[in-house]
């Protein structure tokens, strides 16, 4: 269909298009009030710009295929208000079934809702994608899956997803990047994670989010922050898991978030520990006042624990100083560098009336400083910082020795937990003085938390003593750490030495600030009123309808919403909520300000819709793999498992496979019928490879015992063949006999395992480093035992690069201001596993050569025999580098000075070459000029008559005691503008010569 639609049922339909991929497209329509029913796989928009979709419902679709918005290719369009639900069963999963299906650019989704789907709840695909208000549950695969880029999410609920709550992967060759999820919320993944990024996805930020079960699973993935999430209560795995499986895993950033209270099964041993991160290949990543308690490193890792660090700089009356600048400095390693509040390396931070920002302030001024980099399991460097405080036209002053620890760590990242108050001395003082102490006494103080107390000094102490509430407890040293027992507690520092003491107390009563200090002021200020909404404390809702809970005014600092108990959500006032089940939850907001706390409980009863027909309960049988790849010829195991929904005592399948793929050796009994002790009979069946069928197998317990709990009923032994693929695994003719021999309703799960040995990039041989404007060409190859086709692609290209993926030739001639290093990813894929190889190349910067700007005397100059010719050379170079010169004349060096003053005589006619030559020791510059001297008559033949006798002298004597200018007169024979003894000592020094 090509037109509009609007308030139509479709009943019993196979599928419903508006547009088709290979017809006519549509454009500026739009459709809205459809509903489905008992459509087998769902409703279609195809080929379509513009177009505008709104308020539509599908439900009860077919079990295996059914599907939503079914493999929608959308530009520019809109979608909302759609309700799938019970379109596929999604206990038992099958590909391909989706609750949505959009591929395209610049659309919008949002207020969509989706329960019970076989396969994902959506499969998006494109750029520019926009989706908010989205729930899904009860998917059989992912929840919320997006191979996208450029796109942003927020305000999605995904809960009891078969496999990942949210999975964001690469989609053929466009990377999944630049994404923003914001206000996520998991609960309950099944297999799988709260969210993956994963599969080379890039620069991605997961903000503002919770995470009940399993959280954040980053995989092969560059540039992930993760800011302002709390994950909590997994049972099965790791809050947030760090894994390096086939490509680079690294420059992560986890900032503002918590990973708690998950599982420990087996505290006597680490292999049965849920940690709360574990951290199994990355590079270069870093945790930013993250709260966890747990966590596992492996061989290969390299990740910093940073906490924001709060410092105050004051004079001696405690007054802050303002325009003052921190520069933190690593005093053990200082390629660890500090951050500030994004995770961005940097060392120097401006402050705000003598104080370091807060990151909600200025995120980029505010500071953290690393407790400890973790390079592997076993190696953990801890590290101190010394902070240089720089006044305008005042001396800086230094803290050294500055330690972080968890104590450190702010629930509110805007509320310091650990203050260093740094103290501008008198310089006329003659004693020693205490220059900072640390914490503050308006810092927090949790009974059972352990506080570093610390001062630091001017001068060496030579004594040096603490005490609590008057009594000594530690001598020696300048810190002091004391488990908070009571707040209402007094610590002090006292030290001297041969200069004169000091001390600083630490009143530790409660905080100031909790009133204004004027009882009739605080009286004057009226309690703000609190509105909640919904107004009624109890309410009732339908399963899967929406409700918004909210708060105002919003007059909180902290804001913090819970369910039952856990916590849920923060930093907000409103909360959108459905559910998919029926019962009651409790709902509850808690908010803290500057005046009392404030808790709210909604208690929510949520009902069923009426039904017809009563679901029934059914036993789960499934074929579980050993192993979900292995190489051809490899043998390897399925156990096939029952999970009883009611007593049984017997269970009879056939097996089936793919004979070209794998061979069946044999059938042996599991534990499932032997978990009372009672005794069993079990049939292996009729194994016949060649059709690919094992029938007849079956097991039951002899006498009057049952079971009711989980087990392997069997394990069917194969071997793989020679050909590779994914290989499928099924049962059929199920029968499940309970207590009183009558059949029990069951649901199969199917499985597949991968045949395929992974394929293997060649070494690669090309150049360690280039120069620019230099060409760098070099091949990639790789080889697979299985002979499968082979693709190549590569990642991190340089511009101007060129790889082809069909030759595997790769070709680059960086250009000038390219220096640098390069690592280029290359990797080779079977269709099903894969193989890369890191290149790192280093570009070096090409010289230039220096410039000569001018050189004198300039070219075809012309000058007389007797003359004083200055030679001159100014040059640069790009680099600033050292020059040398070489001034040479007619090929003979005569200086290597940048000028030179040539004295000639009268043998000095004809033409002569001026060579000046500049080098910066690598490249070097010249240049000629040619001059001409011309023949010129000497000046001691006065009269010029070729014979230097009386007449000439008497020339010069006649002129004698006499001055003359410019241009000088022959009888001033040495041209000095003074006619006197020296032109005469001139004249009679050639007396009686002949001039030719």
């Amino acid at each position: 269909m090509y037109n509009e639609a609007h308030n139509v049922d479709f009943e019993n339909f196979k599928v419903v298009y508006f547009g088709y991929k290979y017809g006519k497209n549509i454009q500026d329509l739009s459709y809205s009030n459809i509903t489905l029913n008992n459509t087998r796989t769902g409703l279609s928009f195809q080929m379509a710009e513009n177009i505008t979709v709104d308020n539509i419902t599908i439900k009860n679709g077919d079990p295996i295929f059914g599907d939503g918005l079914d493999y929608c290719y959308m530009n520019n369009s809109t979608l909302s208000n759609i309700r799938v639900v019970n379109v596929s069963n999604h206990k038992n999963p099958a590909t391909g079934s989706y609750g949505l299906t959009l591929i395209g650019n610049n659309n919008i989704v949002h207020d969509y809702y989706i329960d019970g789907v076989a396969w994902s709840g959506t499969n998006l695909k494109g750029s520019n994608l926009t989706v908010y208000n989205f729930t899904v549950v009860n998917s059989g695969h992912n929840g919320f899956e997006s191979q996208v880029r450029n796109s942003y999410f927020k305000n999605i609920t995904v809960t009891d997803s078969d496999a990942h709550n949210f999975f964001q992967v690469s989609h053929d060759i466009e990377l999944a990047r630049n994404n923003i999820y914001e206000n996520i919320y998991s609960v309950r993944p099944g297999t799988g994670y709260g969210i993956v990024a994963g599969d080379n996805a890039s620069d991605t930020v997961i903000k503002n989010s919770t995470f009940l079960g399993r959280g954040v699973y980053i995989m092969d993935s560059t540039n992930i922050t993760v800011m302002n999430c709390t994950q909590g209560w997994s049972e099965k795995s790791s809050g947030l898991y760090f894994a390096r499986v086939s490509a680079n895993n690294e420059n992560h950033t986890i900032i503002d978030s918590s990973f708690t209270n998950n599982a420990v099964t087996n505290s006597s041993s680490d292999k049965n520990v849920v940690y709360d991160i574990t951290v199994n290949g990355v590079n270069n990543t870093k945790l930013i006042n993250v709260n966890y308690n747990r966590s596992f490193s492996n061989i290969v890792d390299n990740f910093t624990r940073y906490y924001y660090t709060d410092i105050l700089v004051v004079d001696k009356s405690g007054i802050p100083i303002n325009g003052t600048t921190i520069d933190l400095t690593n005093e053990i390693n200082p390629s660890i560098q500090s951050v500030d509040g994004w995770g961005r390396y940097k060392t120097t931070f401006s402050t705000t009336n003598g104080r370091t920002y807060l990151p909600d302030n200025m995120r980029e001024n505010s500071p953290s400083i690393a407790e400890f980099n973790r390079l592997n399991k076993s190696t953990s460097n801890s590290y101190t910082y010394e902070a240089n405080i720089i006044i305008p036209n005042t001396r800086a002053q230094s803290l050294s020795g500055i330690t972080p620890d968890s104590s450190w760590y702010r629930k509110d990242p805007n509320i310091p937990t650990y203050t260093i108050t740094a103290i501008i001395p008198n310089t006329s003082s003659t004693g020693p003085q205490i220059i900072g102490f640390a914490p503050a006494e308006d810092n927090p103080f949790n009974p059972g938390e352990k506080k570093n107390f610390r001062v630091w000094t001017d001068e060496p102490l030579t004594s040096m003593e603490w005490l609590v509430n008057g009594s000594s407890v530690l001598k020696g040293p300048l810190n002091y750490t004391w488990t908070v027992t009571d707040r209402n507690t007094t610590i002090e520092f006292i030290g001297s030495n041969a200069d004169g003491p000091v001390n600083h107390k630490w009143d530790l009563g409660e905080s100031s600030n909790e009133t204004s200090g004027n009882d009739s002021i605080d009286d004057e200020i009226p309690e703000q009123e609190v509105i909640f909404s919904p107004a009624d404390s109890v309410i009732t809702l339908k399963v899967s309808e929406k409700t918004v809970f909210s708060v105002s005014p919003d007059i909180f600092t902290t804001k913090e919403w819970y369910i039952n108990g856990y916590p849920i959500q923060n930093n907000t006032t409103s909360m959108t909520r459905c559910w998919s089940t029926a019962g009651t939850r409790d709902v509850t907001f808690k908010g803290a300000g500057s005046g009392e706390p404030v808790s709210h409980t909604w208690t929510v009863n949520v009902v069923e819709e009426e039904k017809n027909d009563e679901e029934s309960t059914e036993s789960i049988i499934a074929i579980t793999p050993e192993y979900q790849i292995v190489k051809p010829k490899q043998s390897f195991g399925l156990d096939i498992t029952v999970d009883p929904s009611t007593p049984i005592t017997g269970t009879q399948i056939d097996f089936a496979f793919n004979s070209s793929m794998a061979s069946a050796n044999s059938v042996i009994e599991g534990d499932l019928f032997k978990q009372k002790g009672a005794s069993t009979f079990f049939n292996e069946g009729d194994i016949n490879s060649s059709e690919g069928i094992i029938k007849h197998i079956y097991g039951l317990i002899i006498g009057t015992s049952n079971v009711s709990s989980p087990g392997t009923f069997a394990t069917v032994n194969l071997t793989a063949g020679n050909r590779t693929g994914m290989a499928e695994f099924s049962l059929s003719n199920v029968l499940i006999s309970d207590i009183n021999s009558k059949s029990v309703p069951y649901t199969v799960t199917n499985a597949t395992v991968l045949i395929d040995t992974a394929p293997a990039i060649d070494p690669v041989c090309c150049p360690k480093s280039v120069d620019e404007k230099s060409n760098l060409a070099f091949k990639i190859s790789a080889k697979d035992a299985d002979g499968d086709r082979l693709t190549l692609s590569a990642s991190g290209l340089p511009e101007g690069s060129s790889f082809n993926r069909t030759s595997g030739a790769f070709a680059w001639t960086p250009a000038v201001g390219q220096a640098g290093v390069y690592t280029i990813t290359f990797k080779v894929s079977d269709g099903y596993l894969t193989d890369s190889e890191n290149v790192t190349v280093t570009v070096n910067k090409l010289n230039n050569p220096p410039v000569i700007n001018f050189f004198e005397p300039i070219n075809s100059s012309s000058f007389s025999e007797g003359e004083r010719i200055g030679i001159s050379v100014n040059a640069t170079d790009a680099e600033k580098q050292a020059l040398n010169y070489s001034i040479k004349i007619d090929g003979v060096m005569y200086s290597s000075d940048l000028a030179y003053v040539w004295e000639t005589d009268y043998s000095s006619s004809g033409n002569h070459t001026i060579e000046v030559s500049v080098s910066d020791g690598i490249d070097e510059a010249k240049m000629q000029h040619s001059i001409y001297i011309s023949e010129c008559h000497p000046r001691y033949d006065v009269n010029e008559d070729g014979v230097v006798n009386i007449l000439d002298i008497t020339n010069v004597s006649r002129e004698y005691e006499t001055t003359v200018s410019k241009p000088y007169p022959r009888y001033d024979t040495n041209q000095d503008g003074e006619i006197n003894i020296l032109d005469l000592t001139l004249v009679g020094h050639h007396f009686g010569e002949k001039v030719e």
